[in-house]
C-alpha cells in the first residue's frame, strides 16, 4: 500500500497487507405484491407496487404477482427475481 500526496504522486510502499470486512449479506424475500407492501418492503399508489428505495415497478397490487426483493443497504430493495443468494 502507498499514500499519494495532494499530486497524486505515490509515495514509499508498505510492506504487504490483508484486510477483511464484516458485512452482512444481503437479505432477500419471495412474496405476492401484496404482502410485499405488507411487509414494508414496497409501496402501492392504489394500483401499482413498487420497490421501497429503488422504485422499482412491481406490477399490480394483487396476491398474483411475486417477486423476491434484495435489501441492501438498508431499507433500499430491488428486484432479484431468479438471483437469491
Amino acid at each position: 500500500m502507498a499514500a499519494r500526496d495532494s499530486a497524486g504522486v505515490e509515495g514509499a510502499r508498505s510492506a504487504d497487507i490483508s484486510a477483511t470486512t464484516t458485512g452482512a449479506a444481503a437479505k432477500c424475500w419471495t412474496a405476492n405484491n401484496y404482502q410485499q407492501v405488507q411487509a414494508g418492503r414496497a409501496t402501492t399508489d392504489g394500483s401499482y407496487v413498487y420497490a421501497k428505495g429503488s422504485n422499482q415497478n412491481m406490477g399490480l397490487c394483487n396476491t398474483f404477482a411475486t417477486h423476491t426483493l434484495k435489501e441492501s443497504p438498508a431499507g433500499y430493495y430491488v428486484i432479484a427475481d431468479g438471483t437469491r443468494p
